[in-house]
């Protein structure tokens, strides 16, 4: 009768041990885990931070550029602040508190200077095409030059050689000549 109280005791008691050791290990574990998302978090934060500023020096370095290119000359700084009337001094000799509103004021150029852009080059794109349309109906003279909208026969020396669109009309104009020609 003693025997089996104390196999049933020890039985008890080495349960008990165990499902101790079980609960301690399950805590070990816990802990392992919290430091470890700890660990995880501060290096994301860092991470974070570390791309946030890299961002930020990238989107600075292409402001700068922008300026410099719409400055033009000498890549001086006088983007934004010319048209203000400042005196277009570099920003680490201005005051900090100033420095936000120059960053929007550049920004707000830059998207001006874009926009400008865009506009003009959608005009140059459109205008040979509506020019050669008003053209197309008026080919009058014997020696094919079209003498409407403008009349085209003594070109100015001011429309440039090939390179642009007017280059690029005249190029048009004796190819569709010579077509005539041959056909």
């Amino acid at each position: 009768m003693r025997a089996a109280w104390i196999s049933r005791t020890l039985l008890i008691l080495k349960s008990k041990r165990k499902c101790i050791y079980i609960y301690q290990e399950r805590e070990k574990r816990k802990e392992k885990e919290k430091e470890g998302k700890k660990k995880r978090d501060l290096k994301n934060q860092r991470e974070k931070k570390r791309d946030r500023e890299r961002k930020k020096e990238e989107i600075g370095a292409q402001g700068d550029r922008q300026r410099r290119t719409a400055a033009g000359s000498g890549g001086e700084w006088r983007g934004c602040w010319a048209a203000r009337g400042d005196d277009g001094a570099a920003p680490a000799t201005r005051r900090t508190d100033r420095r936000g509103e120059e960053a929007r004021l550049a920004e707000t150029a830059d998207g001006e200077i874009g926009a400008a852009q865009q506009r003009l080059r959608t005009a140059r794109r459109r205008r040979p095409a509506a020019e050669g349309d008003a053209q197309g109906s008026s080919r009058t003279t014997a020696e094919g030059q079209q003498t409407s909208s403008g009349g085209r026969r003594g070109r100015a020396s001011s429309d440039g050689g090939m390179g642009g669109p007017a280059g690029a009309r005249r190029r048009r104009e004796q190819l569709r000549r010579r077509q005539r020609r041959n056909w």
